[in-house]
């Protein structure tokens, strides 16, 4: 991480709070980034804005097969072994430093602004669940 300058990765959506659902492993990315002052860039195009807070990210994320990491012949697994394998890693907007997106830059703080713009206001109320 001492030889990177910035971190750029993609996300699956962005959150109304300016959190991100991306792939598993973005979160462990930018803590190690946070942690060597090495900035956080999200690029994502604006469709990726969701009205929806992360309340409860467990909720938000899919579990995948174990078999796409453990990969066991006939008769070889083990009994006691459980994998927990998620697709999405929730991370917070402290951890971004900057979107950039179809209509420009924003910061995790500005995403809110561009929230209201994109959605009327009965879309944002609704019940998404």
């Amino acid at each position: 991480m001492s030889r990177v300058d910035k971190v750029i990765i993609s996300s699956h959506a962005i959150m109304a709070n300016g959190g991100l659902i991306a792939h598993c492993g973005a979160m462990q990315i930018a803590l190690a980034a946070k942690e060597h002052s090495i900035p956080v860039i999200v690029v994502s195009a604006m469709y990726k804005l969701t009205p929806t807070y992360p309340f409860d990210p467990l909720k938000l994320n899919e579990l995948l097969s174990p078999s796409s990491i453990l990969e066991f012949e006939d008769g070889d697994c083990p009994q006691n072994i459980s994998a927990i394998v998620p697709a999405f890693d929730y991370v917070p907007s402290e951890y971004i430093s900057l979107f950039i997106t179809n209509q420009g830059g924003f910061t995790p703080n500005y995403i809110y602004r561009q929230f209201s713009d994109q959605y009327s206001k009965e879309e944002k109320y609704e019940d998404v669940y």
